[in-house]
């Protein structure tokens, strides 16, 4: 039984969510870039003359016309719907893959249960026909031969196709699991 949040724990969904939060951060940054430094001054003078003191407050603010950084900012929004897009790229294609695994298990799994249930008893009974036969005189060494090759053709195609359902199965929870 599959669990429902498997896609989002997947470490090649985690890999690509991660570079984009970085992305993110990356536009956070530059915002914090475009924002000009703020100069801020403080002063105490006391005149020795008159004997009064006074204090100065000063704000200095760049005023940058052509240098808002609003480049970066585009450059890094695009970086994180890019790594964004390739996110959901990647959950459509684990989906994807997940859901032809799935499929692929089902039909392997029908061609065991047809082998298992109707070709192999069916070859059990065409060889139980012809030793009968062939004990009474009624069939030659042949068609026994043939009827015993036949049944051990069958066997072999249950362990192949056994074979390729176990092999499914692991490339399906290797899917699961990475890539």
């Amino acid at each position: 039984v599959l669990d429902e949040g498997w896609l989002a724990m997947h470490p090649q969904i985690s890999f690509a969510n991660a570079e984009a939060e970085q992305s993110r951060v990356q536009i956070q940054l530059a915002r914090a870039q475009q924002c000009p430094d703020v100069q801020v001054q403080a002063s105490v003078n006391y005149d020795t003359d008159t004997k009064n003191a006074f204090g100065g407050f000063q704000v200095g603010v760049p005023i940058l016309r052509h240098d808002r950084k609003y480049g970066l900012i585009v450059a890094a929004t695009a970086e994180y719907q890019r790594r964004m897009e390739a996110v959901r790229l990647k959950e459509m294609q684990l989906q994807s893959a997940y859901t032809l695994g799935e499929g692929e298990l089902a039909r392997l799994r029908s061609r065991v249960d047809n082998i298992r249930s109707v070709i192999i008893p069916k070859a059990e009974e065409n060889l139980r026909q012809i030793r009968s036969a062939f004990e009474v005189g009624d069939a030659d060494y042949l068609l026994l031969r043939t009827g015993l090759q036949t049944l051990i053709d069958t066997q072999i195609r249950l362990l192949d196709a056994e074979y390729e359902l176990a092999v499914a199965s692991v490339r399906l929870r290797t899917l699961l699991l990475d890539e």
